[in-house]
């Protein structure tokens, strides 16, 4: 049988989370536009000069609290604009005209393997020392058997800007690029399979990350994310409002845990799978932010514009993955004044309702028991002087918690 609970809202706000980001300098006029960390000690930025495009490769050896400028050879390289790092010795990074480059040592110089092509290469993915892929401008798409020494070309069925590639396995891939063409290869990358989104034709999707192999999430331009829980049978959009500044890279620590990155120094953090973003220390940079790494989930990286690279061992993103024991559905949307929660919960719990705007301000509206069953939670916010937008509506116990998106009308 269904019971009502009326709740009465405890005016309290939570402070936002607080970022601890330091900020390294590597005092060159870089700009840099990739990172990849093999382990926690060992690490490279590349990027390029942000007058001349002069190709740049930085690297740390103890964690990213000092970074050295790397050789790069020959010198006629332009703009790195992407890399992966096998290993604390072995790295690759794809540059502007079809550039593709290789070291062994982990001081050692960065020299070039066969060329892919002459159009710029964007993003790079190797699922090991040999065998890899490459993307970039004009739909251009290789991939190599062979650590580089050739380069076989692939049909990509598209003339669009590819920006973005990243392999679950094997034989399961994604790219993404301009006009929002998403597209899946099953076979290894011998045939890609277009996929429909909801911001097909005007959205320039820049990054891709995974959390396995049905759950993923596509960032790009004017502050657009989509994700897919069928391993791409189908998008929505995500994050929805949080802001209009181009997302840039977005990375993965676990399951639940992860960082988005974009212009004007725009961090966003989610720990429950990307259900809810919530800022992390934006505007601690000033310039655009391109890359981010997670080397776990309290290991990060950010880097970007003048030479600056970012890191944090404060995220302590959430490391467990949801269960999702209660369900609820959260009514009327949009909402004016009031809202209801029909809950079902598979044994006795003790929950939390919060809800959340934008800026990840929380306003908790419920805490205590709730019995086994289905029950009814509602609430009038009317003292909570709610502006008009979008909010976010969190349910969590001891082993579960979610939340659905509402607008305020």
């Amino acid at each position: 049988m269904k019971k009502i609970l009326a709740c009465s809202i405890l005016l309290l706000f939570s402070i936002p989370i607080l970022s601890q980001w330091v900020v390294y300098n590597t005092s060159s006029p870089t700009i840099f536009r990739c990172l990849s960390f093999p382990n926690a000690s060992n690490g490279f930025a590349g990027g390029g000069d942000s007058t001349t495009g002069k190709a740049a490769i930085f690297y740390t050896a103890d964690g990213g609290m000092n970074w050295a400028a790397a050789t790069i050879v020959p010198q006629n390289i332009y703009n790195i604009n992407g890399m992966t790092g096998i290993n604390a010795d072995s790295a690759y990074a794809v540059a502007d005209s079809g550039r593709v480059l290789r070291k062994t040592t982990l001081n050692g110089s960065w020299d070039t393997v066969a060329r892919a092509g002459k159009t710029n290469l964007r993003a790079i993915f190797f699922l090991n020392y040999d065998t890899g892929f490459v993307c970039g401008d004009n739909g251009a798409l290789y991939k190599t058997i062979n650590a580089g020494a050739s380069w076989d070309t692939l049909n990509s069925g598209t003339t669009q800007t590819i920006r973005s590639i990243y392999f679950v396995n094997d034989t399961t891939g994604f790219f993404a690029g301009d006009g929002g063409i998403i597209k899946k290869t099953t076979d290894g990358g011998t045939i890609w399979t277009f996929l429909v989104n909801p911001y097909f034709g005007f959205f320039n999707a820049r990054s891709i990350s995974f959390i396995n192999a049905t759950n993923g999430f596509i960032a790009g331009a004017s502050g657009k994310m989509i994700a897919t829980t069928d391993g791409g049978a189908t998008f929505s959009t995500a994050a929805t409002g949080l802001t209009t500044a181009g997302l840039n890279a977005i990375s993965f620590a676990n399951p639940v845990g992860g960082i988005v990155v974009g212009d004007s120094g725009k961090i966003y953090r989610t720990d429950d799978g990307g259900a809810i973003w919530t800022d992390y220390g934006s505007g601690t940079v000033k310039v655009n932010l391109d890359a981010v790494y997670c080397v776990s989930s309290s290991i990060i990286f950010a880097a970007g514009g003048a030479g600056r690279i970012l890191s944090t061992t404060s995220a302590a993103l959430s490391a467990s993955e949801r269960t999702f024991s209660i369900s609820f559905k959260a009514y009327p949307n949009p909402f004016s004044d009031r809202i209801s929660l029909d809950v079902f919960a598979e044994q006795n719990s003790r929950i939390e309702v919060i809800l959340l705007d934008l800026l990840g301000r929380e306003m908790p509206l419920y805490s205590g028991d709730l019995p086994a069953g289905e029950q009814t939670l509602k609430f009038d916010l009317n003292e909570l002087l709610l502006a008009q937008g979008v909010y976010f509506i969190r349910l969590r116990s001891e082993k579960s918690s979610s939340a659905v998106k509402l607008i305020k009308k």
